[in-house]
């Protein structure tokens, strides 16, 4: 049908991919402005993972007949995808937000979840959120405005523990988890006091030591 073929074509060109989630989670004026365009685009993306799962599940059955089919479905992939743009974006007017390492342990509805723990969430469970809130993590802490923001001493932390955790469940995200710990690294602010810049400085090196070791 017109998913699949959509599907199996996007997966042929990867950079058409990553250009869709950038569409869809890059901050500020990156990100599309449009909702109708920003589903568009994740309801393809969508389609570019269910694809690739197909054909996962495909090469697994030749190997187990009992491989599990998907419990993916196009409808709620897009919507899932959608929501972590939002998210990214409400987490962009925030002067910090609480990570939590293991967000599907915890117990209640998802609507009592601070916008961070519910990023971490999606972001665990769905591989393509994991890879646009790691390139929004990129984007957003470039750059001059970033790091004489009035919210960098507050969000930085945040945004560091944030792309770890994504890292932990998705190893996926090495490199852009590792770009995000050599910007912080590279970040100078003389208004920010010593001991503060000096702080987020050692959590940068201890988020790429932590690279490092899971390799």
């Amino acid at each position: 049908d017109a998913t699949n073929f959509i599907g199996n074509l996007l997966i042929r060109y990867p950079i058409a991919i990553e250009a869709l989630l950038g569409y869809i989670y890059k901050p500020g004026n990156q990100r599309v402005r449009s909702v109708v365009t920003r589903n568009k685009c994740a309801r393809l993306a969508a389609m570019a993972v269910l694809g690739a799962e197909k054909q996962a599940l495909s090469e697994a059955r030749k190997i187990d007949q009992n491989t599990a089919e998907l419990e993916l479905d196009e409808v709620g992939l897009t919507r899932m995808i959608s929501e972590g743009s939002r998210l990214c974006e409400q987490l962009e007017n925030m002067v910090s937000f609480i990570v939590t390492a293991d967000p599907n342990r915890k117990k209640g509805p998802a609507a009592a979840l601070n916008p961070g723990e519910q990023l971490c969430a999606l972001a665990v469970k769905y591989a393509p959120v994991s890879r646009g809130v790691a390139m929004w993590a990129r984007e957003i802490t470039k750059g001059g405005e970033f790091v004489h923001s009035a919210s960098y001493p507050t969000i930085s932390p945040s945004i560091m523990s944030l792309v770890r955790v994504v890292f932990l469940h998705h190893p996926f995200t090495r490199d852009d988890t590792c770009e995000v710990g050599f910007g912080f690294l590279k970040h100078n602010n003389s208004e920010i006091a010593y001991q503060t810049m000096t702080h987020i400085k050692e959590q940068s090196l201890r988020l790429l030591l932590f690279v490092c070791v899971r390799g």
